[in-house]
């Protein structure tokens, strides 16, 4: 199942991630929530739009150091596109 409504907390304009730095990790939490576990890297990470519905903002690129695994650091949508030179279709 799902979970969504992670509370976006911040951006780090450089994160360092396994030894290698990462620019602009946005942090996102769901306090208490158990919102993914290791080896989830490339989940998206969305937010609740309207009634019933959700946007994509990013993807899961790393976090959950400990349990309750309710942290996510993840690169947002806009970065993905820059970076690999395509368009996220919704």
């Amino acid at each position: 199942m799902a979970k969504c409504s992670v509370e976006i907390l911040r951006m780090e304009t450089t994160r360092t991630i396994d030894g290698r730095n990462r620019a602009n990790v946005w942090i996102g939490k769901r306090a208490g929530v158990n919102i993914g576990a290791p080896a989830d890297s490339g989940a998206p990470i969305y937010i609740p739009v309207g009634s019933g519905n959700a946007a994509i903002v990013g993807m899961h690129i790393a976090g959950f150091l400990a349990a309750p695994f309710d942290e996510t650091w993840f690169h947002a949508v806009g970065d993905i596109e820059a970076q690999l030179g395509v368009t996220v279709a919704f």
